[in-house]
Formats: structure tokens, C-alpha cells, sequence
């Protein structure tokens, strides 16, 4: 038998002390290409911007389309 070792990736909310995985309750617990674990998040309503990622939960906070006008 041999044994194989592979990089696997998901994502993690960059909310200080949240520590959500993008594939939490899902059917995967990682992905074999960084652009599929990036397409997850996505479809899990995950907010993906140029400084990091957030979970369902915190992905309303620096979304400009969620904010109430003053």
C-alpha cells in the first residue's frame, strides 16, 4: 500500500475570533484545488473581497450593497 500526501484548502472567516470553515456542514471537508474551495464559499454566501473572507454570519458587515444609508 502506498500512502500519497496532497495540499487541500478551504477557507477561513478572517472575522477576529471566528474560526468558520467555509466547508463547516457541508460534504466536503476540503477541496484538491484552491479555486474550488474559493467557488464553495461563494455558493455558501460567503463574502469574498480583496482583503479577506467572510462567513454568513460577519459577510454583511463591509458588504456597501448591505449598509443603511444615514
Amino acid at each position: 500500500m502506498s500512502i500519497q500526501s496532497k495540499p487541500y484548502y478551504w477557507v477561513v472567516c478572517d472575522e477576529p475570533g471566528c474560526e468558520r470553515k467555509s466547508t463547516d456542514g457541508g460534504d466536503y471537508t476540503a477541496w484538491s484545488e484552491e479555486d474550488h474551495a474559493l467557488d464553495d464559499a461563494d455558493a455558501s454566501e460567503w463574502l469574498i473581497l480583496d482583503d479577506g473572507h467572510y462567513c454568513y454570519e460577519h459577510s454583511t458587515k463591509d458588504d456597501p450593497d448591505t449598509q443603511e444609508e444615514s
